[in-house]
């Protein structure tokens, strides 16, 4: 579903200014007459406020960068899906995006916004989709450095922003990382897609079709020898680790909590404890570490075999439960 070393920058849109050929034509044209009625306000693009927001990292999942709204040149109004008409609105964007950074940080110190928002959700056109449930759009962010500049673009769209796995639809990030988030989000089937989505969907004014925006990282997928998208396909239809259940010996790494929500999410779950021998029925992995390797020594007496933490990330990473090639102490094999 960034803390991330470079930010995916996409181009600047195209001016949505169209020339039109014919000079002669437009040179037979009379010169605009001045208006006599008041001459129209623009209006200002509905910026949804945030119902929630659980908080976002700091630190090690992103620097608090702060990015100009303009940068990249003119951008469309804010929730709306036509092309501004004149100058003035990019300092409407200017305007939209600070109000949107407000409305975000008042929701992290106190009680979400009361003013009235238009909920509407989007097509991938853009088109409101009055019908639609926008709170299906819940984004979870790992590896991005600009993530307050994300944020906002969420809450301008009427999106929630989460920190959890498990209630989130999509990951935000930058590459194929190894964070209990994206793995965790990985296991559980959410989307997870590359940071030009949320830019597509600012410009479109609506939420975008995330399908189009897979992210895409070939090098990492390769060195971990799986596919990111048949992965997911299968985290969502097969869930190769539901059911098993994993014991980790104490200093295995991540630590045991990270561990457990990555597993948690996969539809497995860590114990704290096994039988003194492998039972005859029932998946139970035991994974281990050299540092533990008097107690691996133990488990593998008693008839177990001990699998390296590969066994869980890299496991996760390629949806299956590869009970021979991440072998640490014993046989080879297991349930």
């Amino acid at each position: 579903m960034a803390k991330k070393s470079s930010l995916d920058s996409p181009a600047a849109a195209p001016s949505p200014l169209v020339a039109s050929g014919g000079g002669g034509l437009l040179a037979t044209l009379p010169p605009r007459q001045k208006s006599k009625g008041k001459a129209p306000t623009s209006p200002s693009s509905a910026v949804g406020a945030l119902r929630e927001v659980d908080g976002m990292d700091a630190g090690a999942d992103g620097d608090d960068e702060r990015t100009a709204a303009t940068k990249g040149g003119r951008r469309s109004s804010w929730g709306k899906s036509s092309a501004p008409s004149s100058q003035d609105s990019t300092g409407m964007d200017d305007l939209n995006l600070r109000r949107a950074r407000q409305r975000l940080n008042s929701g992290r110190t106190s009680s979400p916004a009361t003013s009235q928002v238009d909920h509407r959700a989007f097509d991938g056109a853009g088109r409101a989709d009055t019908n639609a449930d926008v709170a299906r759009h819940k984004i979870m962010f790992t590896g991005i450095a600009d993530t307050e500049r994300y944020e906002a673009v969420v809450a301008s769209l009427g999106g929630l922003c989460s920190n959890n796995w498990s209630d989130c639809t999509h990951l935000v990030t930058d590459k194929i990382r190894r964070t209990v988030k994206f793995l965790a989000a990985l296991a559980a089937g959410k989307h997870i897609v590359s940071v030009r989505w949320l830019d597509q969907s600012r410009k479109v004014g609506g939420f975008a079709d995330e399908a189009k925006f897979l992210l895409k990282d070939k090098a990492a997928e390769k060195s971990f020898g799986f596919s990111l998208d048949e992965s997911l396909r299968s985290a969502k239809t097969v869930r190769p680790f539901a059911g098993l259940e994993v014991y980790a010996t104490p200093s295995v790494k991540p630590p045991h909590a990270d561990l457990a929500e990555m597993l948690n999410a996969a539809g497995a779950k860590l114990v704290h404890t096994i039988p003194h021998a492998p039972p005859s029925s029932g998946r139970i992995a035991v994974i281990g570490c050299n540092e533990d390797a008097a107690e691996c020594r133990r488990h593998v007496d008693a008839g177990w075999t001990v699998h390296s933490n590969e066994f869980v990330l890299t496991g996760i990473l390629r949806q299956a439960v590869d009970w021979r090639e991440h072998v640490l102490f014993g046989g080879g094999g297991g349930a």
